[in-house]
């Protein structure tokens, strides 16, 4: 009896559907993107903290828990729909830097990448008609866009302080150390777009 009462109650609560394999894959793949790019960050903070750029340091730890909780976020959509069963693998890199601009430029090559990778997922979860992929891969294409716009802009900053004087890149190093975005933030932006 107490079987089929659990039967009953499991049928009763509304389970996600199967996903796509394809569209499973690719989110595994991009789960090891998104951790690949918060060792990154971590590294280049390091660079940066030796470097006496703080304000960049903490900035850059930030992004990294931003992308440790993207990452997180597509684990628990996979595991929710059963999916999670394997993951891709980090390869294991050393990254070198010659300046802040490097650092700003490799910044935002790798955010390039990202958010060309969460285009050509949407447009594969829009093409199944998997509504639920889709809104969750949107709303990662506007993080990316803001992220994206925040580095591009930091970039600019970095470029010109170059000409003018070293008072600058440390005016611009305070700027983010008193960056709070981080993951409230991220949950706040995943409330809005109806996701958490």
């Amino acid at each position: 009896m107490r079987l089929h009462v659990n039967v009953y109650i499991s049928l009763l609560i509304e389970r996600p559907s199967a996903m796509d394999q394809c569209i499973a894959n690719s989110l595994r793949k991009q789960i090891a993107v998104e951790l690949d790019a918060a060792y990154l960050y971590i590294q280049i903070a390091e660079w940066l903290d030796k470097h006496e750029l703080v304000g960049f340091g903490a900035w850059l730890r930030g992004q990294a828990n931003e992308e440790v909780g993207h990452a997180m976020m597509l684990f628990n959509f996979l595991r929710d729909r059963d999916a999670a069963d394997s993951l891709g693998s980090i390869k294991q890199r050393k990254y070198f830097f010659a300046s802040i601009r490097d650092v700003m430029d490799k910044l935002l090559a790798q955010g390039k990448c990202i958010a060309g990778n969460i285009r050509k997922l949407l447009s594969l979860a829009q093409t199944s008609d998997d509504e639920d992929a889709s809104v969750l891969l949107a709303w990662f294409a506007s993080v990316q866009l803001e992220e994206e716009e925040l580095v591009t802009n930091i970039l600019v900053r970095v470029q010109s302080s170059y000409s003018d004087a070293v008072d600058d890149l440390q005016e611009i190093d305070a700027d983010l150390a008193t960056r709070q975005e981080t993951i409230p933030g991220l949950l706040k932006s995943q409330r809005r777009h109806g996701i958490a």
